[in-house]
């Protein structure tokens, strides 16, 4: 065997070698992936729990649910529960944009729906950020932006405006709020 036939002979073998190194290597990800979603199924049935009685039975009179609602053309998410459902509304706008609270009831619970109809209500987020503003720093806000879930969200950069774009850039700050927020859309955003 020539010095170029066993060249070409061990570029094959490694060649060989990187694909097997690679199906094996993909084919490790897809397992986990798999792993990880059947997890995510299992821990996250995508419904609340119904609230039980000392049995261990649904409480009757009580409720429990996740619903959609469309408002003003927007489909919104909300959480509803209560121990009895004629208990008085308490509409919780939770803390924060794109940070439903929801989930932490299961492992901290308020006790709020002992004496309330608890509705926990998904909003779409609108953020409005001068470049110049100081006060809330513009590339922070907009990492933020970017990590946040939303039903609807949009980023709209005011490149004229500090911390007060209602002041400093009206008009554009009219036409967002007239084309994009009250018609539930994200189209003059520019990240979505």
């Amino acid at each position: 065997m020539t010095s170029r036939e066993t060249k070409g002979h061990s570029i094959r073998s490694l060649a060989r070698k990187a694909t097997r190194m690679m199906l094996t290597l993909s084919a490790v990800v897809l397992v986990c992936g798999l792993v990880l979603i059947g997890v995510l199924f299992a821990f996250s049935p995508g419904k609340p729990e119904p609230i039980l009685d000392e049995n261990g039975r649904p409480l009757p009179g009580s409720i429990s649910e996740k619903i959609h609602v469309n408002i003003n053309g927007v489909e919104q998410g909300m959480f509803i529960k209560s121990k009895d459902a004629r208990n008085p509304v308490l509409l919780f706008l939770h803390g924060g944009p794109g940070m439903p609270e929801y989930f932490l009831t299961q492992h901290y619970p308020t006790g709020l729906e002992e004496d309330f109809t608890v509705v926990e209500l998904d909003l779409p987020v609108y953020f409005l950020s001068g470049i110049y503003d100081y006060t809330v720093n513009y590339n922070l806000t907009k990492d933020y932006f970017e990590k946040l879930q939303a039903p609807l969200k949009g980023f709209y950069t005011f490149e004229q405006s500090a911390h007060s774009p209602m002041f400093e850039e009206p008009g554009k700050m009219q036409r967002i709020l007239r084309e994009d927020v009250l018609a539930g859309a994200n189209s003059l955003a520019d990240a979505k």
